[in-house]
């Protein structure tokens, strides 16, 4: 499964993108600047 996930930079956002990424999804994660 494909995942775009906002907020991936942080504590709980962090976690999320290694399981799901652990789990063989791909992730795409979206950041801001500054």
């Amino acid at each position: 499964m494909k995942l775009v996930l906002f907020g991936a930079t942080g504590m709980v956002g962090s976690r999320i993108a290694t399981e799901a990424s652990a789990r063989g999804h791909q992730v795409v994660a979206v950041s801001r600047s500054g």
